[in-house]
Order: structure tokens, then C-alpha cells, then sequence
């Protein structure tokens, strides 16, 4: 076949495996993990969203016991190591190898599938604390900056904290502007983003039925449920006036889903004050999955978050002991999105039966007084 240039017909017929962006962002993953590591979290991470999607297809046709979820609620993947060699053309030895760098910096775990079963294979939350693209783009500039004056024989002239420093700067001036040319709202940077898994057509390859997950299918994963302002919600009771989230964050419909372990969490930058490390964030999940909690919205955390204080409060005036802040929140996190749901639900049908029109038995009736 000759060389051909890509078109934009052919754009959407590609699929691809993807790279986290903390893996080239975070120093312990660029340089703790080998390139071969790096690829075979990429097809790992393919494997899993296959579990992801036929776990919905269970969900969807009633099943009680998804395939792929094990007894705590727990996704897994199988993928046994001769197929991954075969994939990644390299011997089995090796594949062990850079399974092994995985499960040493915490990405992945395995476990025995039983008698007679193959391993199953966890993927964890990535650690992306502390990371971000202004964190990366100081250090690169340093580097770069070392670079340079070695080749020309000079002392550097700037410390790495300072090229950090201007980045962060540069970052936070970007994300000024942004705020006054959307009204307020504050941008993302790119890893906050919650990007669409694998799978670009349409329809399912013949003979690799339910392989990769379309964009379709993603939406079919999310909440039929429709979005709510923050404005809407806390003017339904004048009583919590002091749940009412920080004016920078309202209004930005950013939804949450268990069929990506909740991901975005780590960004509401508020939270982080009641969960300051990873093990915190992995107990809000694991109590929002206990309760089976499918999606919420990012202004269900933020009233949660208003409110905790409050929670606490009350709480400890009846003579109980908070033993973890973080699963106190979780827990009420999961009552917040349930009301929070309950009144959407009750807005949208209130909604519809205005619509309706009046009738006395099967005969309309027209309301002269309507312009």
C-alpha cells in the first residue's frame, strides 16, 4: 500500500488506545514506568472499558450480577498473559515484567479468579495529585533551560520552582480570562476534562459484538435525569441559604458516573479540603458505588460540601464521634444527590403537567384569558 495522507473521511473511521495525560505530566509515571509499561496500561485500559460496557448491557437487561463486577462492587478485566504478549509481541517474561512496574506504582492489581479461572485484573484510581499541565510545562522549561546552557557553557539562571512558578501564573491569568469571557466560569485544563473511551463507529465490528464501547452506547450511560441550576435548587428552600456553593463553581453541568468511577471528583478543588489524599477520594467512591449511585452533578457536591459543616454540627451536638471526616461527607454526599434528584424529578413533572391542556372529560378547554 502507498503512502496516503489522512483525510478527514477517514478520521472517523480510526480508533485508538489511549494514554492518560498524567503518565506524560506527573515525573513518577514518566520516568517509574517503562515505555513497554506505558502500552500495555493502554491495552489494559481498552480491556477494562470492554467489562465497563458489558457491565451496562447486564445493568440495562435486568441482570442482578453484572459479569464483570465481583462481590464488593469492584470492575475487573481478564486478560491472560499469552494474549497479551501476542498483542504487545513480546515473550511472556517480559509481560510479567511490565505487569509487575503496574502494580508497583499502584495502577493495577490481580487477583486469583478461582479454580480453573483466569486472574482478574483491577485498574485503581490515578494518583493525580499534584499534577497538571502548568506543574509539566515549569518542568519541561527548566529542563530545556538546562539544556541550552550547557551547550553553551553558561551556569543556569533559573531554579526549577521559579519555571514552575511562571507557568502557574501563566495558568491561573489564562483561567482569569477565561472566567470574564464565559461569564464566570472558570476553564479546565485538559486532564480535568472527562474524555470519551474508546470506539468511534457507530455500529459494533462483525464478530466483536459489544468490543469497544461507541459514542452512542456512552450516552446511553449516562442520566436520563435533566440538569438543574444551583440557583434552581437552593431557591426551593430559603432554609439553605448557607449550602449555596461558591459563585465561581455554580452553573457548570459537570456530571459524575460510576461507569467511570466517578473520575472527575478530584477536580472540585473545594472537596479537597475534607479529602486531602487519595485514600479519601477512594472512600467517597466506594460508599457513592455501595449506594449505587449511577450520576449526580457537580452542584449536588457543592451543595453537600456547603452544608457539611453544619452536618457536623449537628452531629456532634448529639454526643456522636465523627471517626472519619471523609466517610461522614460520603454518606451525606449520597443523601444530598438523592433530594437533590427527588427535586429535579418533581421540577421536570410539575413541568409537564402545566403543559397539559385543560379538558372537561374528553373536550378541551380553550382559556379565553391566554394571550
Amino acid at each position: 500500500m502507498g503512502k496516503k495522507r489522512i483525510n478527514v473521511k477517514d478520521v472517523v473511521n480510526q480508533e485508538f488506545y489511549q494514554l492518560p495525560k498524567v503518565f506524560i505530566w506527573d515525573e513518577k509515571y514518566r520516568k517509574g514506568l517503562s515505555d513497554g509499561a506505558k502500552l500495555l496500561y493502554m491495552i489494559l485500559r481498552d480491556r477494562f472499558n470492554l467489562s465497563i460496557h458489558t457491565t451496562n448491557q447486564d445493568i440495562q437487561n435486568g441482570s442482578d450480577s453484572p459479569t464483570y463486577v465481583d462481590e464488593e462492587g469492584n470492575i475487573y478485566c481478564i486478560l491472560d498473559n499469552v494474549e497479551i504478549a501476542f498483542t504487545l509481541n513480546k515473550s511472556v517474561k517480559t509481560v510479567i515484567g511490565l505487569m509487575e512496574e503496574l502494580i508497583e506504582l499502584e495502577l493495577v492489581d490481580k487477583a486469583d479468579g478461582g479454580a480453573g479461572k483466569a486472574n482478574r485484573i483491577y485498574m485503581n484510581v490515578l494518583d493525580s495529585s499534584g499534577s497538571s499541565l502548568a506543574t509539566f510545562l515549569g518542568e519541561k522549561d527548566y529542563y530545556k533551560h538546562i539544556h541550552s546552557c550547557k551547550k553553551k557553557k553558561k551556569q543556569p539562571s533559573k531554579t526549577l520552582e521559579e519555571c514552575i512558578a511562571m507557568q502557574l501564573k501563566k495558568h491561573d491569568k489564562k483561567e482569569d480570562n477565561d472566567a470574564v469571557s464565559t461569564g464566570g466560569c472558570k476553564s479546565y485544563t485538559p486532564g480535568d476534562v472527562k474524555t470519551t473511551p474508546l470506539g468511534g463507529n457507530e455500529t459494533t465490528p462483525r464478530g466483536v459484538k459489544d468490543l469497544h464501547p461507541n459514542k452512542n452506547d456512552l450516552k446511553e450511560l449516562k442520566s436520563k435525569e435533566n440538569y438543574v441550576s444551583n440557583n434552581d435548587l437552593s431557591n426551593s428552600s430559603s432554609k439553605e441559604k448557607e449550602d449555596k456553593p461558591l459563585e465561581e463553581e455554580q452553573q457548570v453541568p459537570l456530571e459524575f458516573s460510576v461507569y467511570d468511577n466517578y473520575a472527575l471528583l478530584e477536580a472540585i478543588k473545594p472537596l479537597h479540603d475534607i479529602c486531602p489524599d487519595k485514600k479519601a477520594f477512594n472512600v467517597v467512591r466506594k460508599t457513592l458505588t455501595e449506594a449505587k449511585v449511577e450520576s449526580f452533578f457537580k452542584c449536588d457536591v457543592l451543595n453537600a460540601i456547603g452544608s457539611h459543616p453544619r452536618n457536623m454540627k449537628q452531629y456532634q451536638n448529639k454526643g456522636e464521634q465523627i471517626k472519619y471526616e471523609p466517610a461522614f461527607f460520603a454518606n451525606s454526599l449520597v443523601d444530598r444527590i438523592r433530594s437533590n434528584q427527588a427535586a429535579r424529578k418533581a421540577k421536570v413533572e410539575s413541568e409537564k403537567k402545566m403543559e397539559q391542556p385543560k379538558t372537561f372529560g374528553n373536550i378541551p378547554i380553550l382559556d379565553i384569558f391566554d394571550n
